[in-house]
């Protein structure tokens, strides 16, 4: 973005206002916090998944199945006649 105003804000400093109504430095206000490094990692990651999903698209994928082979049931029974 090459417009005056956009080029303007991304060249100013910023500053933010303290409640005391004062302007310091961003850097001030807002500080990085680096988590320290853990020595220990765990051998396994811990189960939290369950089976429940599968279990629901085997019942959605029996009830497809049933729904098929009813059409085709149906099918078969109206050429014979």
């Amino acid at each position: 973005m090459q417009e005056p105003n956009v080029l303007e804000l991304s060249n100013s400093e910023l500053k933010a206002q303290t409640p005391t109504e004062e302007e310091v430095e961003i850097t001030e206000v807002f500080t990085m916090m680096v988590a320290a490094p853990t020595d220990q990692l765990p051998e396994e990651l811990p189960k939290t998944a369950s089976s429940l999903p599968l279990v629901g698209l085997l019942g959605l994928l029996s009830l497809v199945t049933a729904f098929a082979l009813a059409l085709v049931k149906r099918e078969y029974k109206h050429g014979q006649n």
